[in-house]
């Protein structure tokens, strides 16, 4: 592999014009990620919603699933939800953007449409959220909390504090793992993505 270093050096020195560099290869294109139906995301997380018996983690996923098909949002921008960024009604969610490149001073807030299907897992997780907060006396505002005690730093992080976005990621992983193998053989079931970023590009 060619070395890259003498051409960034003559960049940063603005030497571009007296330096004999020898030609550099196109860096290779990253594989995009495979697009999905929407209505195929919509009607397998549907068919899981309809279970009675759903895990507490399930409920959460489906929920954020279903958010995610809706909205496109972004890890980061999902984790900075909050309950005041619902409305009352659930039919809405408030979003602040902030696109890869911009600025802070760039960020814009956008008012999205959540669909019935996220209304439904919204009104299965909300409790469940609730449920956590009250057993470890929190008072977290955040939409998403963790289901399970971790630590940070050498200390205990009690259950129903926020999720952060690499936290967020192993429970999405986790929960879709799960599903997939308790869902595998299914009719007309295809495994759900296992990694947020390819749910998002997918819907």
């Amino acid at each position: 592999m060619p070395d890259s270093r003498p051409v960034l050096l003559v960049t940063a020195c603005g030497a571009e014009d007296v330096a004999d560099l020898p030609p550099q290869p196109d860096p290779p294109h990253k594989t995009p990620v495979a697009k999905r139906p929407c209505a195929l995301l919509r009607a397998q997380l549907t068919e899981l919603a309809d279970s009675p018996d759903a895990t507490t983690s399930r409920l959460r996923m489906l929920a954020i699933g279903a958010v995610v098909c809706d909205t496109g949002i972004r890890a980061g921008e999902l984790c900075a939800r909050e309950i005041e960024d619902l409305s009352p009604t659930l039919e809405e969610l408030r979003v602040v953007r902030r696109p890869q490149g911009w600025s802070e001073a760039e960020a814009f807030t956008e008012l999205l449409a959540l669909s019935a299907l996220s209304r439904a897992g919204l009104k299965r997780w909300l409790p469940e959220r609730q449920r956590l907060l009250t057993c470890v006396g929190g008072t977290a505002t955040a939409l998403w909390v963790s289901l399970h005690g971790n630590h940070h730093d050498g200390q205990a992080v009690p259950a129903g504090t926020p999720l952060m976005p690499r936290g967020l990621a192993r429970a999405w992983t986790r929960a879709v793992v799960d599903t997939n193998i308790e869902m595998a053989g299914q009719p007309s079931w295809e495994p759900l993505p296992t990694r947020m970023e390819q749910l998002r590009r997918g819907a």
